[in-house]
């Protein structure tokens, strides 16, 4: 069997926990929703365990995106000073961002994609391939860059701390949609961020 590769063990429903540590069924649920998902074998995005309270509080709340948007910047905030702190290495390659060269598949929720087309001028990169703010081996929308692109790094080093971070914050990012009543729709980066937002 192969290794498995930097996305999948930093994949965020790879290891979904209970409050005390222990995969579930509503962890399994989303293991296997995501699985099927991850296969292309159709069906939603899938959404990882909401706890009773953040159930409750959602009925019958309207959509909030301006919160929820305030939250995910203080996300990336809290992310970029934990990242500050790894100190992980990027080797300023571009492999992250070539998506043919590396066969990564980058995914993200449609409140980043919101967040990135907020705060970053539209891409130029007109390959269907490539991410749209890719230009000559660099990224252009570091700002606006989901949590995906956040947590990539070259260093194999740090990839146990990197996989942690990623299933923490996805379910911080998990709780922003529940908590706000903004659907949560995650999904295929690269056809998502040239269409139209719902």
């Amino acid at each position: 069997m192969s290794e498995p590769s930097f996305w999948d063990k930093i994949n965020p429903f790879r290891n979904v926990v209970d409050d005390a540590g222990q995969t579930g069924q509503a962890g399994q649920s989303a293991l296997d929703a995501y699985a099927k998902f991850a296969n292309g074998l159709g069906g939603p995005a899938p959404a990882a365990p909401m706890n009773g309270e953040a159930a409750a509080d959602a009925v019958g709340r309207a959509a909030d995106p301006g919160a929820a948007l305030a939250r995910l910047g203080g996300l990336y905030a809290d992310l970029d000073a934990e990242l500050g702190r790894l100190a992980p290495k990027c080797e300023l390659s571009g492999r992250c961002c070539d998506f043919p060269r590396s066969g990564l598949t980058l995914f993200s929720t449609d409140l980043e994609l919101r967040w990135l087309r907020e705060r970053t001028p539209a891409g130029r990169n007109d390959d269907p391939a490539l991410c749209p703010h890719w230009q000559a081996g660099r990224c252009e929308a570091r700002d606006g860059r989901p949590l995906g692109c956040r947590l990539y790094f070259c260093d194999d080093g740090k990839a146990a701390e990197l996989a942690e971070l990623s299933v923490r914050y996805h379910a911080r990012l998990k709780r922003i949609h529940d908590e706000t009543g903004v659907p949560y729709r995650y999904g295929p980066f690269l056809p998502r961020v040239r269409a139209p937002l719902r």
